[in-house]
């Protein structure tokens, strides 16, 4: 309940109130981690939590907090995905985890370990994608993971790499607009 009251308080603009209700989750869900670590769903929630927290942080542009909670993040789902890998959500933590410590690295500059991340986001996406090669959203988000490696690689030099990522996003994207012509989100 906090998480959602701190999802509304984002969503009103109220920064200080959101990370405050997402405080106060996360020392409930550390402590019900504590009390049960062997409780997947509990774990889950820590990482959710931790997420959150994470989000706010970056949203208020405390970087530092906001990569610190998303590594805990991180942490938490990589232990999800090893304890349960056949569990889809869990790998799709996990590579949200890998995407996003991305993404913060990237808008500090540190574009060689943005790429690190974004390489470990698309493997677990292309893992994912094994499992049900005909999902279309799941294609379009691997991508978008694609586009962000291209553009890392163009940013530190690699023209020739960032050109073979931009091209096989290409490729990616007129095989979805093949697969669903009628899906005009592919097409923009």
């Amino acid at each position: 309940a906090l998480d959602h009251l701190g999802e509304v308080r984002m969503a009103q603009g109220k920064m200080p109130d959101a990370l405050e209700a997402f405080e106060h989750a996360l020392l409930i869900a550390k402590h019900a981690a504590a009390k049960e670590p062997g409780h997947l769903e509990i774990r889950f929630t820590l990482g959710q939590t931790q997420f959150w927290v994470g989000e706010a942080h970056r949203r208020m542009g405390n970087k530092s907090a906001a990569l610190a909670h998303m590594r805990d993040y991180l942490a938490t789902s990589e232990s999800l995905a090893r304890a349960a890998p056949k569990n889809l959500d869990y790998q799709v933590e996990l590579a949200y985890g890998y995407s996003n410590i991305g993404s913060l690295l990237q808008a500090e500059g540190d574009y060689a370990g943005a790429l690190q991340q974004y390489e470990r986001c698309v493997a677990v996406k292309r893992s994912r994608l094994r499992t049900d090669p005909s999902n279309l959203a799941w294609r379009g988000d691997l991508a978008q993971t694609i586009n962000k490696i291209g553009d890392a690689l163009q940013t530190l030099g690699r023209l020739t790499e960032a050109r073979k990522r931009f091209a096989e996003e290409q490729a990616i994207y007129v095989a979805l607009v093949d697969a669903d012509p009628k899906d005009t989100i592919w097409k923009s």
